[in-house]
């Protein structure tokens, strides 16, 4: 007779009586163990999900019909089955007693329901014969599937419940998991009980096996996945049935299903009578091939009337060699140009393949979806673009499968570049559109047909008026994706307020708060700011009127800095603060005003350029400098450096010394001079 092998873990409670042989109790308050009740009738029709903290049982033809599912998982059942029970607590009951039917379901593959899910349509083994819907008041079985295990006489009276369960279907199981239905044997018009389940505070239905002395809580847990390097087993022991008696165990390992009839059950003997709970695999069995091992550990009690305590519970377990990832690809932030490197390390024993993918969503488990990229190789190198940002992972397969194929975690490339640049010349207006030179592909469609072009911050080039012809949309796209950050710089001649708002670039459908991501502009205060709605505002005095401004925004993530640069100042003017961006991405794109020309600049744009990435102010004085070749630096007023560089010319050297030293000791004279 074969014995049972398990594949879910559950919770296992050995409980010991002072002079008395242990009871092995398993319970559905944990691991796999799962109670539910289901019905057919117009009270509680056929989808109903009963999983509260009891479920009813009721069998009123032409009326009512609920039934208690309620399942185990008896992987350490093991040793002498004898005299197993169920037990199980009546919350309320009709006013007679009954007898209950314990049926047992049969077909393994039918086990593994859902709880949160089982109703009489989902439950297993039911016959709908045929109906549409439901039809009032019958349950029945198809006993190719279920088996009656016992009857069970209640009482009418609230309180604990106990039936015999014939020990073969233990036995018999093939997957570890015992469902039972609880069911009254014949028709009446009383009414229903109900049963508590394992969600209550009232006990959760139990099976008691009061002879079952064996091992449990196998480790590895019976129905795992190993490594073939796997070197050890380990299990607890039963208490001796007295202080003074020992426990010894015979323990058998191998690849072939057990066979009871025989002697070591076809298995290879690996421990004799130790007194150990945890045996070492053989070396020539070592490492382990990639099949299924099945191991049973046989306990003896040298204190027992019968020292020979039976056959212990079947335990298996897998061997796969499932690919284990070790170090996972990490995020990198790089420049066009430059080249991105992931790597992936891997524990295989059998040989590894592996593939790329790009991921625009951050998940690692959508190959159908995404790019693949790279070759089959543990380092994945690309020269990164603009285009390649994205997630990257890798899946990685050897011997044991798809099935069984290991995914890494995603890693985020971001490159940074510029994303825009829009001259606003004259020359780069082709195709009705602002063209974009940043090579990202990203113009802007003006308002009207015939934008005006003005003089331009440059002498010889142009820039827009933005007036209702001339304000444009440049998409939807989103300079931070990716990045979370961003920086744009653009000149503006300001020709003064207009009691509104005036928008210079922003990324918004209006102004709701999951309508917009952000708004750059000059606010009804004049005052150069960065908003959005719930959020903060940043802000950095008012423009000049009439004067061509260099001004820049950048966002890091968690801060926003706004930086001005009026000809003929040296210093930054700066404005910054903590700020954080709305949330929707798709959100189009507004230069010149907001979504329907909206909040129009009352002046003229220039040379408008958006970057990935937040700019440091070195690189912001830089951006100023190479449009008018000019040599701006970045001084803090009142700083030492300010203070030395005499000439203003962004260099502190000869000239600066020569400057100084002209004035050396014409300080502090008497009568008093001034010092210069």
């Amino acid at each position: 007779m074969k014995k049972k092998w398990l594949m879910i873990a559950m919770a296992i409670i050995l409980l010991l009586s002072t002079g008395s042989m242990a009871e092995l109790i398993i319970t559905t308050a944990t691991g796999n163990g799962a109670d539910g009740g289901i019905s057919n009738d117009g009270n509680q029709g056929p989808n109903v999900v009963i999983n509260g903290d009891s479920s009813p049982i009721r069998r009123f033809e032409g009326t009512r019909a609920k039934a208690t599912l309620v399942r185990f998982d008896v992987r350490n059942v093991g040793g002498d089955l004898s005299g197993a029970t169920l037990s199980f607590t009546t919350t309320s009951t009709a006013n007679r007693g009954r007898t209950l039917n314990l049926w047992v379901l049969t077909d393994d593959s039918l086990d593994n329901w859902n709880e949160s899910t089982i109703c009489y349509n989902t439950a297993p083994g039911i016959i709908h014969e045929g109906e549409t819907g439901y039809q009032v008041s019958y349950i029945t079985l198809d006993e190719t599937k279920w088996a009656l295990a016992g009857t069970m006489p209640i009482a009418a009276a609230t309180g604990l419940n106990t039936g015999a369960i014939d020990p073969g279907f233990i036995k018999n199981d093939k997957n570890g998991l015992l469902t039972m239905l609880l069911y009254t044997s014949t028709s009446d018009s009383s009414q229903s009980w109900n049963v508590a389940n394992k969600e209550g505070s009232i006990p959760a239905p139990t099976l008691t096996f009061p002879n079952a002395r064996c091992a449990i809580n196998p480790v590895p847990a019976s129905g795992s996945e190993v490594l073939p390097s796997l070197t050890t087993l380990s299990w607890t022991n039963a208490e001796p049935n007295h202080p003074a008696g020992i426990i010894t165990c015979d323990v058998y390992l191998g690849t072939s299903e057990p066979n009871m009839a025989l002697t070591g059950y076809g298995l290879t003997q690996i421990a004799d009578d130790t007194t150990l709970t945890s045996v070492t695999i053989p070396a020539p069995m070592r490492p382990l091939d990639e099949t299924t091992y099945y191991w049973i550990v046989d306990s003896y009690d040298s204190s027992s009337g019968i020292p020979y305590l039976g056959t212990g519970a079947v335990w298996r377990f897998n061997v796969t060699g499932v690919p284990l990832i070790t170090v996972h690809p990490q995020p990198q932030t790089l420049i066009p140009g430059q080249t991105a490197e992931f790597t992936i390390t891997v524990e295989s024993f059998s040989e590894a393949h592996y593939t790329w993918y790009r991921s625009a969503d951050n998940a690692n488990n959508t190959a159908a979806d995404d790019i693949q990229v790279g070759t089959d190789s543990s380092v994945l190198s690309l020269t990164a673009t603009g285009t390649d940002e994205g997630y990257y992972y890798c899946k990685v397969v050897n011997k044991s499968g798809e099935v069984n194929a290991a995914y890494s975690n995603t890693a985020l490339l971001v490159v940074h570049r510029q994303v825009a640049h829009w001259t606003l010349n004259a020359a780069d207006f082709t195709g009705g559109q602002y063209q974009d030179i940043s090579g990202e592909g990203h113009p802007a469609d003006p308002n009207g047909p015939s934008p005006v072009f003005d003089s331009g911050v440059i002498t010889g080039s142009e820039g827009i008026l933005m007036d209702a012809h001339g304000f444009a949309s440049a998409g939807t796209w989103n300079p931070a994706n990716y990045s979370n950050a961003f920086t744009i710089s653009m000149w503006i001649k300001w020709n003064g307020a207009n009691g509104s708002y005036q928008n210079l670039l922003s990324k918004m459908d209006s102004w709701a708060a999951d309508d917009m991501m952000w708004q750059f502009g000059i606010s009804p205060e004049n005052s150069i700011g960065i908003i959005r709605s719930g959020g903060s505002t940043i802000s950095n005095g008012t423009p000049v009127t009439g004067e061509w401004e260099f001004i820049a925004l950048t966002f890091n993530g968690t801060a926003a800095t706004i930086y001005r640069v009026v000809e003929g100042n040296i210093y930054f003017l700066t404005g910054s603060g903590s700020f954080s961006l709305g949330t929707d991405t798709a959100a189009a794109l507004w230069l010149g005003a907001s979504a329907g020309g909206e909040q129009l600049f009352n002046g003229i744009l220039d040379e408008v350029q958006i970057f990935n990435y937040a700019k440091e102010p070195a690189a912001i004085a830089d951006l100023y400098n190479q449009m008018l070749s000019r040599d701006f630096c970045v001084l803090s007023y009142g700083s030492s450096d300010f203070d030395l560089d005499v000439n203003n010319n962004c260099r502190i050297d000869m000239e600066d010394f020569a400057a100084l030293a002209a004035n050396w000791m014409a300080c502090g004279l008497h009568p008093e001079t001034a010092c210069p």
